[in-house]
């Protein structure tokens, strides 16, 4: 149960880094996000399809990203967010302007969610 794994976690360490992605193959992301909230400082943000941590851009797969930013927001949350992704999966083929527009949607997702 990765409620335990938390919880022994924090007997070391007071703060958390929440893997978007990976933590929701195995819980629920938001009712997390809301019971470890005071310990989260860093979050890896990516999206996935809850069959692997595909690291998806975000607003790409299942997980409620939106709603979780929106709590994010509403309790004040002021540690860091870093985009999670699979670099082959965007650079390998894309040239410098479509790597450009794939940062610059996912900025936006995150900023007009916030």
């Amino acid at each position: 149960m990765p409620g335990d794994s938390i919880e022994n976690i924090l007997k070391i360490n007071k703060h958390l880094c929440l893997d978007v992605s990976h933590i929701s193959l195995d819980t629920n992301l938001l009712l997390i996000t809301k019971k470890y909230f005071k310990n989260i400082r860093h979050i890896h943000f990516s999206d996935n399809l809850n069959k692997a941590d595909e690291h998806l851009l975000p607003n790409t797969g299942i997980l409620p990203l939106k709603k979780l930013l929106k709590f994010l927001s509403n309790n004040k949350y002021y540690g860091s967010i870093v985009i999670e992704l699979i670099p082959e999966n965007y650079i390998e083929s894309k040239n410098n302007k479509e790597i450009i527009n794939i940062l610059n949607r996912t900025f936006s997702f995150v900023n007009n969610n916030i």
